[in-house]
């Protein structure tokens, strides 16, 4: 099983026959690529819209973002960040899950997706 990470992001290759069910996904930087990770600073996670097709998933656990990635061909997701950047997570052909992950505040007793 192919799997990677890059920050708070975790990519794992699906077999053929993944449910790909979900919401349409149209989170894009200003240039058209797909944000895959949202960062407050700007320094997103970012991929090249033409090979790829995403939905978000229904009912992810709270905090969670998951989304399923359809590659039609070698893609790239690169952090836009010039220092302290996370290194290219080269993406083959085929289906994908991507999951942002959480963390618990134990201030407001609740779980929420890691900032970047």
């Amino acid at each position: 099983m192919e799997r990677f990470s890059q920050g708070e992001l975790t990519f794992v290759k699906l077999p053929e026959d993944a449910d790909m069910s979900g919401k349409a996904f149209a989170d894009t930087a200003t240039d058209g690529r797909w944000i895959i990770g949202h960062s407050e600073t700007g320094h997103h996670h970012v991929m090249d819209r033409a090979p790829v097709q995403i939905v978000e998933r229904y009912n992810a656990p709270i905090g969670v973002r998951i989304l399923r990635l359809i590659v039609a061909e070698p893609v790239a997701c690169e952090h836009l960040r010039s220092f302290d950047t996370h290194a290219p997570v080269n993406l083959s052909p085929g289906k994908w899950e991507v999951r942002t992950a959480r963390e618990y505040d134990p201030l407001a007793k609740i779980a929420r997706r890691v900032a970047d």
